[in-house]
């Protein structure tokens, strides 16, 4: 029994790819590549996994820091997923997947695993303010100099 459930979730992610190409209009995906660019495409898919790969080492981290040892690539490997997960779950509850296999692999618990990964997500959030608060300095009108302290603040005071 236990090898046929592990056969059917490993055959979820197939599964999902295939009922997702049946039901998409292949035209519009086609006219959609033909009028991008290949070059900016490559580089938005290569930034993208240039980030999971600097995040993923970001979770390691945070993960070494309360004393769970993971080694590099599971870490890369589940962050992916994690991140594949979470674009197709609602309030990105896919990231959590990451937990799961952190509590699965290190023998943790799960809360323990879970830590790291709602403190990767608050550092995301910290980047995110950081982000917004340096491009606000960029905005016309005199508001924008308020807008920018105040979300350089308020990822000061999260971070």
């Amino acid at each position: 029994m236990r090898n046929a459930a592990r056969f059917a979730y490993r055959c979820i992610g197939p599964i999902l790819f295939l009922l997702l190409v049946w039901f998409t209009d292949l035209s519009q995906v086609n006219e959609i590549w033909r009028r991008g660019s290949p070059a900016l495409l490559a580089a938005a898919a290569g930034s993208n996994v240039i980030i999971i790969l600097v995040k993923a080492w970001r979770w390691r981290r945070l993960m070494l820091m309360q004393g769970i040892g993971y080694s590099y690539a599971p870490a890369a490997r589940y962050y992916a997923i994690g991140c594949a997960l979470a674009a197709w779950t609602p309030g990105r509850l896919g990231d959590f997947s990451k937990a799961l296999a952190v509590h699965r692999d290190r023998r943790v618990g799960l809360g323990r695993a879970a830590s790291s990964v709602i403190a990767d997500r608050l550092m995301d959030a910290v980047v995110l303010a950081m982000i917004a608060g340096v491009g606000a300095f960029f905005l016309p009108g005199a508001a924008a100099v308020w807008l920018a302290i105040a979300g350089l603040l308020a990822a000061a005071a999260a971070g």
